[in-house]
């Protein structure tokens, strides 16, 4: 039996944390390996830059966004996911 006060977390929610989590792994690596080194690593950040620079760029709007039509309530999850977007930003502009 549910009840009203059940707050049920959106499934964008868990995609836009995986998405997040990736983009900052992404930026982890190309920052701290040579990633030209394989081939096939290479290829694969040849291919993924621009995506992942466009993500980097609009997951904190994203989370900002949602979390303003939740009402900028300080228990939602697109708060989190927001405050989480800054990791990816930082590991790129360091």
């Amino acid at each position: 039996m549910k009840t009203k006060n059940a707050t049920k977390r959106p499934p964008i929610t868990g995609l836009l944390i995986l998405c997040i989590l990736f983009t900052a792994a992404f930026w982890a690596v190309a920052k701290n390996w040579d990633v030209y080194k394989n081939a096939v690593a290479g290829a694969f950040f040849e291919m993924g830059w621009l995506p992942v620079i466009l993500f980097t760029v609009t997951a904190p709007l994203l989370s900002i966004y949602f979390w303003a039509k939740d009402k900028w309530r300080i228990k939602s999850a697109y708060l989190y996911t927001a405050v989480l977007s800054v990791i990816p930003v930082y590991l790129f502009l360091r």
